[in-house]
């Protein structure tokens, strides 16, 4: 039985998690200038962006992993459902959601594109690559969820090699796994923080003390992450791996272990928070921020080319996406609750709140709000 205050510490870490995939996808450092060198607004979006935001999938990954590891071949079936519902369902109800804008400016604007359409394109689109790029994490899911009784019934030695294999190919950045449909069948990324996230399950008890360990430690370890970032940063600025291998082998592995570290230090930093509630409140938000934070609404940052700098765009419009995707959200769980729930797959966020604290003066005024 997993503890109340461990639930809580994951809710909080899902929630900057996803504040920090946002970070990333609003980013503007594409647009900035670096023949001249590469300035201080550059320096500051690599080590946002490209630095302590780079563990939140990995920690969206292990918390897959750790809440599937629960199940068996016996139950693999119910798994099968649920997630049917809550990971399938989202996923090609957004995915035709975010589609939307695009298929009625098509037939508006009577553009020859639509012509050029099929049965093949529309199921490309919608199930195969949605036009939201963050939804390869959600189809690496649905295929993790579909082979995990060979993921979690394998004897411990064997599972314990897998992961050393695993971790040895993603700290070197090497992708076993073909492109399909433009996307890796499985990133290695995923697979890797998935398998660690059923074992840790395993060892509850031990994460516990080490995630609320004494807030000296806790600070040495955000000390240690801070310093990985810049000195990565220092010997490679232009690092990327997003399909393609823009490093060098000292700065990946630099750039992995900090990686590591950084997962570490943030759900450290959730232990800080797991009493507020209305920080577990908007937690239950999260995967709707998630499905909906990025394709079409990322358009809207063309509208103020000619009024914001773009190099400087990231930071007017990341707190802005923020703070809109999280009122939506509030709202749509709020007014029109049965639609949210399809959506977002019945993560309600009054249920968040509900399930940890029912006495709090915080939760009773967001519920009734919501009525």
């Amino acid at each position: 039985m997993l503890s109340k205050k461990l639930s809580s510490t994951f809710m909080i870490v899902n929630l900057i998690a996803i504040i920090l995939i946002i970070l990333i996808h609003y980013n503007s450092k594409y647009a900035i200038d670096t023949s001249q060198g590469y300035n201080i607004n550059y320096l500051i979006q690599e080590t946002l962006a490209n630095g302590f935001a780079r563990s939140a999938v990995p920690i969206f990954a292990l918390l897959s992993g750790f809440f599937l590891g629960k199940y068996t071949i016996v139950g693999y079936r119910s798994m099968v459902v649920n997630k049917f519902h809550t990971l399938f369902v989202p996923y090609i109800l957004a995915s035709i959601i975010i589609y939307s804008p695009y298929f009625i400016y098509m037939v508006v604007t009577h553009s020859p594109n639509l012509d050029e359409m099929n049965f093949f394109s529309y199921i490309y689109i919608i199930l195969l690559h949605p036009t939201s790029g963050q939804f390869w994490f959600l189809r690496d899911l649905m295929i993790l969820v579909l082979i995990s009784p060979i993921l979690f019934n394998i004897p411990k030695y064997i599972s314990y090699i897998i992961i050393g294999l695993l971790f040895l190919l993603w700290m070197f950045n090497i992708q076993p796994f073909p492109i399909v449909f433009d996307w890796y069948f499985l990133n290695i990324e995923t697979l890797f923080f998935f398998m660690l996230g059923a074992q840790v399950r395993q060892n509850s008890l031990s994460v516990e003390s080490f995630l609320f360990c004494q807030n000296k430690y806790k600070v040495a370890i955000f000390f240690l992450w801070f310093l990985l970032i810049i000195l990565r940063i220092f010997i490679d600025p232009d690092l990327d791996v997003w399909y393609v291998q823009k490093y060098t082998i000292i700065s990946i592995l630099l750039y992995k272990l900090a990686i590591i570290i950084g997962v570490i230090s943030l759900f450290q930093i959730s232990t800080l928070f797991r009493n507020n509630n209305f920080f577990i409140y908007l937690s239950g938000l999260t995967f709707f921020v998630f499905l909906f934070h990025n394709s079409p609404l990322h358009r809207i940052t063309h509208l103020t080319d000619h009024i914001i700098t773009p190099a400087y765009a990231f930071y007017f419009y990341f707190p802005l996406i923020v703070f809109l995707m999280f009122l939506l959200g509030y709202l749509m769980s709020a007014k029109m609750t049965f639609l949210y729930n399809l959506i977002s797959g019945n993560r309600n966020p009054s249920k968040a709140v509900k399930r940890l604290s029912q006495n709090n003066k915080i939760s009773e005024v967001l519920l009734k709000l919501e009525k």
